[in-house]
């Protein structure tokens, strides 16, 4: 019976953590931590001392994750944006001439 209650608090407190560190507003934050201060002043004080700017949502003030896109069409797209500009035969003969680069360099490096 206690292994069953010490797994149930431990499964609260890590509820309890997640919810500080991803609650998208502050005032959530705030609650969150009020909550979690109620529940183990301790686990509270640990959030407070180790940087929740650097963990917190609500704290983390530049883009965390980048974005993702379900098209594979939109994700080329973005990708070759700064490409756009570029005429198709510029574009095509620089490839080319990496290519035949890479390509020497292999058959000089299989000839040692």
């Amino acid at each position: 019976m206690h292994d069953i209650q010490k797994e149930a608090t431990k499964e609260l407190a890590k509820e309890m953590l997640y919810k500080v560190a991803y609650t998208p507003t502050v005032r959530e934050y705030n609650a969150a931590l009020q909550e979690l201060t109620s529940y183990k002043s301790e686990l509270a004080t640990w959030v407070e001392d180790n940087e929740p700017e650097q963990r917190a949502e609500s704290k983390f003030r530049n883009e965390r994750r980048g974005r993702l896109n379900n098209s594979v069409f939109e994700s080329w797209s973005n990708w070759m944006q700064c490409l756009r500009p570029m005429s198709v035969p510029w574009l095509v003969s620089d490839h080319l001439e990496k290519l035949g680069k890479k390509l020497y360099k292999h058959k000089q490096d299989t000839k040692k």
